[in-house]
């Protein structure tokens, strides 16, 4: 069964390859409607193949900005956009389109840059400039009716509630839009306002109410074969799972959660899985992965707004319940990681029955160690867990650096580990720490 993005990809392509062999009418109309075409097909790839739809959205835009701007042109500037990393290059293109949109009157278009600039000032915490520009885009629709778009500008107000702390009325606004979508049989709107309502349960801590709007997203991504989506509702029912204690359904969700996310080789919804594996973590009792975690995801360039904030609130939360001197050093070891391993290790994690994962996770614990670190070299594992390396060892301990080293590959060998950072985890493990 197709869903509607890939039927719609399917019909834009087809269009495309009529466009090339076409030659009725004009090349300028040609190629401004083959770049049209291009930045449609791009938008319906985007829920399941992200570089593909990157790529097209990159041969939009190069045609467009060879022609005359016409409404076109905010189309593929508006497409282009959703790819763009760089904060002040996605205010500018944006900015570009509603100049575009206001000097050509292009009704729809203005509230909706509109819009967008108040989320960009949102991400900046300049919420009294968010709330300006959302009261204009909200005076706009009403006046022109525009149903679809007031839906966006009520979940619009709903995130300025959420980053003022207000969840019950960032709630009751997704909850309003959500309303609105479903009496326009809006499809995608009502995921929005489904998944925007989740979102915000889950930050009053109301997980059972959380579970039931992430489940209800999921099955609307389901028909439509949305994998993006598909990958935050997961997610999100990881999340909610954890707080009702459903760590094994959790597990599972998360699991489907990151194949989706390879599927689609999407850096930032990787990064999600991660920073919610991190959750888990925290859940699972592995408090210094889930400060890893966190801090990775917290410091990457990719990760956006929601997620770090969510992740915010965790790391504040594990910092009191860690000494000062273990967070910092989980914290320093996060920023060092690589995406690519952390993805690897937590696709094997995940794979593994929960069952399992908790038994050897139980006889590494108890079991004793053959033979155990020394006292020198407990020592030396301290302050290896405080982040310090050989030289400022052998400095604080008055030893030469090559006496440390030996006592780090004593202790590496000891523990059955293959570096320093899986030395610190396994001695936390044993309580060496």
């Amino acid at each position: 069964m197709k869903g509607l993005h890939q039927e719609g990809a399917e019909i834009f392509r087809w269009s495309a390859d009529c466009l090339r062999e076409s030659t009725h009418g004009t090349e300028e109309e040609r190629q401004r409607m083959l770049a049209l075409v291009l930045a449609c097909q791009g938008q319906c790839i985007m829920s399941f193949s992200y570089q593909d739809a990157k790529a097209l959205a990159q041969s939009s835009i190069s045609i467009m900005r060879q022609l005359p701007t016409t409404k076109e042109t905010i189309h593929a500037l508006h497409i282009w956009g959703a790819f763009v990393i760089d904060d002040s290059e996605k205010i500018r293109l944006t900015q570009e389109a509603l100049n575009i949109a206001k000097a050509n009157h292009y009704g729809w278009w203005i509230p909706k840059f509109t819009m967008d600039l108040a989320h960009y000032a949102l991400d900046q915490q300049d919420y009294q400039r968010a709330e300006l520009l959302l009261q204009e885009a909200h005076a706009i629709c009403r006046e022109t009716n525009e149903v679809g778009i007031i839906v966006q500008v009520l979940l619009a107000f709903a995130r300025l509630a959420n980053c003022r702390g207000d969840y019950v009325e960032a709630r009751r606004l997704a909850l309003e839009g959500q309303a609105l979508a479903q009496d326009m049989g809006y499809t995608a709107a009502i995921l929005w306002t489904t998944s925007a309502a989740a979102d915000y349960a889950l930050m009053q801590r109301d997980y059972s109410a959380a579970y039931s709007y992430y489940q209800t997203g999921l099955l609307l991504c389901q028909e439509q074969i949305d994998r993006l989506s598909a990958v935050s509702q997961l997610i999100g029912l990881c999340s909610a799972a954890c707080g009702l204690g459903n760590y094994r359904e959790a597990r599972q969700h998360l699991g489907e959660a990151l194949r989706f996310a390879l599927a689609m080789g999407f850096e930032a919804a990787k990064l999600d899985v991660i920073g919610a594996a991190a959750w888990l973590w925290k859940h699972s009792e592995q408090v210094d992965r889930a400060v890893e975690g966190a801090s990775y995801v917290l410091n990457h360039p990719s990760s956006y707004d929601f997620m770090k904030r969510r992740l915010t609130h965790l790391i504040a939360d594990l910092q009191s319940v860690l000494p000062s001197e273990v967070f910092t050093a989980a914290v320093e070891r996060g920023k060092t990681f690589d995406l690519d391993e952390i993805v690897k290790m937590l696709l094997i994690e995940l794979s593994q029955p929960l069952s399992d994962v908790s038994h050897a996770r139980e006889q590494t614990i108890t079991r004793p160690l053959p033979d155990p670190p020394t006292e020198r070299e407990l020592e030396v594992l301290r302050l290896i867990a405080e982040g310090l390396s050989n030289y400022d060892i052998a400095v604080r301990l008055f030893l030469g650096v090559s006496t440390v080293k030996t006592h780090v590959n004593r202790i590496i060998s000891k523990l059955c580990v293959k570096n320093r950072t899986q030395a610190v985890a396994r001695a936390r493990e044993l309580r060496l720490l």
